[in-house]
């Protein structure tokens, strides 16, 4: 299965929505397995990661000295240009070989819009 753009997953919420006579744990475990679709993909090379300012999940790699208190950590990162690489913090931008991989962040919880 192919990961669905974020207007499908709207589209498909929407067409739900309007059927008045879907068990609200029906929803609710479709919205799990889509999260568990999307959290199960595994972490992909940073060389895929969305490069248009789209919000990612990130991890670092390890990094020895001043910033290795910033190591195999996770953070929601975007990707401001070419040379200043990728926001972990405002005004602090992060290189790609500092970055172990990435992930699609998870979908909100089941009924929140």
């Amino acid at each position: 299965m192919t990961d669905m753009t974020r207007e499908q997953i709207e589209a498909v919420k929407a067409s739900l929505a309007e059927l008045s006579d879907i068990d609200p744990d029906m929803r609710d475990a479709l919205t799990a397995i889509r999260q568990l679709q999307r959290g199960w993909m595994g972490i992909e090379s940073m060389d895929t990661a969305p490069r248009d300012r789209t919000p990612i999940l990130a991890k670092t790699t390890a990094v020895e000295g001043r910033w290795e208190h910033l190591s195999n950590r996770w953070f929601v990162i975007s990707h401001i240009n070419d040379i200043s690489g990728w926001s972990l913090f405002p005004g602090m931008g992060w290189p790609d070989k500092w970055l172990e991989g990435w992930m699609p962040l998870p979908l909100p919880p089941a009924g929140d819009v």
